[in-house]
C-alpha cells in the first residue's frame, strides 16, 4: 500500500496573491504607453507616413537615439544606482534630475537631426517635446504631474497631423486609455492624470502649428 504526502506548509511563506486582472493589464498599458516609448510611436508616425525615402532610416535611428534610448539607458542607470525606484521614477521629488538629462538629450536630438538635413515635421516634434518637458519639469517642482498622460496626448495631436481624421481616430483612445491606466495604478491622482492631458493639449494646440 503506498501513501502519497502533500508538500510541507513553510510557515512565515505565503504564496504571493495573483494581481487583479484589472491591475495587471494596467501596469502592461503603463508600459505600452510610456513616456519614452510614445516618443518612439511619435518618431515613427512622422518619418514613416506616407511612405518614405531613402533616408528616412537614418533620422529615424537619430529620433530614436536621442528620443528613446539614450533616455532608457539614463533612466536603468540610475535605477542600479539606487537613485530612484524603476524607471518611471515614481517619487516626485527624483523626478527632476532624469526630466532635465533627457529634455538635454532631446534637445541635442533636435541639433542632430537639423544638421543631418531632416524633415521640418520630425525637428517640430522635438522642439515640441522639449518644450512640453520643460514645462512639465517645471510643474514638478512642487506637484507630480502625469508625464505619461501629457505625452500620449501629444500622440493623439501628431497622429491627427500626420494622418488627419482617420490616424485621429485610431490613435484618440491614447489618452483617456493612459488616465485610467496611471489612476488605477494608484501611480497618479485623477487630477494629476487629466492635468498632464490638458497641458500636453494647450502646449500642442499653441506650438504644433507654428513649429510644424
Amino acid at each position: 500500500m503506498t501513501t502519497t504526502t502533500s508538500p510541507p506548509c513553510v510557515a512565515g511563506q505565503p504564496q504571493p496573491a495573483q494581481k487583479p486582472i484589472g491591475l495587471r493589464l494596467a501596469t502592461a498599458l503603463s508600459e505600452v504607453f510610456a513616456p519614452l516609448v510614445q516618443v518612439l510611436a511619435q518618431s515613427t508616425l512622422v518619418l514613416w507616413h506616407p511612405w518614405p525615402d531613402a533616408n528616412v532610416l537614418g533620422w529615424w535611428l537619430l529620433a530614436v537615439t536621442f528620443g528613446s534610448a539614450v533616455p532608457m539607458l539614463f533612466l536603468i542607470y540610475g535605477m542600479r544606482r539606487g537613485s530612484w525606484l524603476d524607471h518611471h521614477v515614481p517619487q516626485r521629488e527624483h523626478r527632476i534630475l532624469p526630466m532635465i538629462a533627457i529634455l538635454a538629450s532631446l534637445l541635442l536630438g533636435f541639433g542632430a537631426l537639423s544638421l543631418a538635413g531632416a524633415p521640418r515635421p520630425i525637428c517640430a516634434v522635438f522642439a515640441l517635446l522639449a518644450i512640453q518637458l520643460a514645462v512639465l519639469t517645471l510643474i514638478t517642482r512642487w506637484w507630480k504631474i502625469s508625464v505619461h498622460t501629457s505625452v500620449a496626448t501629444t500622440t493623439v495631436a501628431v497622429a491627427a497631423l500626420v494622418g488627419g481624421p482617420l490616424l485621429l481616430a485610431a490613435f484618440a483612445p491614447i489618452a483617456p486609455l493612459t488616465v485610467w491606466t496611471r489612476t488605477h495604478m494608484r501611480a497618479h491622482t485623477l487630477g494629476q492624470a487629466v492635468t498632464g492631458v490638458l497641458v500636453g493639449t494647450a502646449i500642442c494646440a499653441v506650438a504644433l502649428p507654428l513649429l510644424a
